[in-house]
């Protein structure tokens, strides 16, 4: 099953309608849509984190309908880590855990792509000098992904030390 995920955005450029809705979005959110001046651009902004919270339910139930204690929110790359977020199943609250990496299991164990959002991003980068292009999804649920915990690593002791530190 795919799911593809689009909103019309019309019913939010009526003022009320746009107002019951910004009022339900969180303040960094309200805050991206205030700073926008044109009217469409502040209703597709309300407009995404509805969807997105719409996404969020479908992860919720898909996560409780397979048994699973939590979900997990891989929300892009922060540096050399990843941004993912444990989903609490009974209220829904985020929480960001620490991960290296994550990689989908064999296809053949891959047991559901349960929604795949139909806004896209794109990533132009330099793999070895050479350009490429790469274009995707803004937000896909899956069942299957494995997500690797980061290992801290202790710091052993320099062998000599700096000549001023020496006594």
């Amino acid at each position: 099953m795919v799911s593809v995920w689009a909103a019309d955005i019309t019913p939010l450029l009526i003022e009320e309608t746009y107002q019951a809705y910004y009022d339900k979005v969180p303040e960094w959110r309200k805050d991206k849509a205030d700073k926008l001046k044109n009217v469409d651009d502040k209703a597709r902004s309300v407009g995404a984190w509805i969807l997105w919270e719409k996404m969020k339910k479908v992860l919720i139930k898909a996560a409780k309908e397979a048994g699973q204690s939590c979900a997990y929110i891989v929300r892009g790359i922060s540096g050399a880590t990843l941004e993912v977020y444990r989903v609490d199943l009974k209220d829904g609250k985020e929480a960001r855990v620490r991960a290296t990496s994550f990689r989908l299991p064999d296809l053949t164990k891959l047991l559901t792509l349960v929604a795949i959002s139909s806004k896209e991003e794109v990533l132009n980068y330099l793999p070895n000098n050479y350009p490429a292009s790469m274009i995707y999804p803004a937000g896909i649920i899956v069942d299957g992904l494995v997500i690797e915990k980061a290992t801290v690593k202790a710091e052993k002791e320099p062998v000599l030390t700096l000549p001023q530190q020496r006594k």
